[in-house]
């Protein structure tokens, strides 16, 4: 188990590379940044350098289920997406209006 700040733990497990499959999408990894802007800079479209990262299956940043974002696979075939959330992640989404 990694802390990753706050109460967010990631689960690390480690896989045989001949048993290794590609992670679903649905189940993918996000990494909230502060601004669109910041989204915009990690993107490969827009700012960094696709092959430094071994980055494939690259979305281009759009709004996406309210948040502007883009997803990607790594090397490693681990799905991730990089949006830009305001304080609190989703709990936006479930607010009393």
């Amino acid at each position: 188990m990694v802390p990753a700040g706050g109460n967010h733990i990631y689960v690390v497990v480690l896989v045989k590379p001949e048993r290794k499959s590609r992670m679903p999408f649905l189940n993918h990894n996000g990494l909230d940044v502060e601004t669109e802007e910041d989204v915009d800079e990690c993107s490969p479209h827009r700012g960094a350098g696709r092959g430094e990262m071994e980055m494939h299956k690259i979305s281009r940043p759009g709004v996406q289920h309210g948040t502007y974002s883009f997803y990607f696979y790594d090397a490693d075939d681990n799905a991730w997406e990089i949006l830009a959330n305001p304080p609190g992640g989703y709990s936006w989404m479930f607010e009393p209006r």
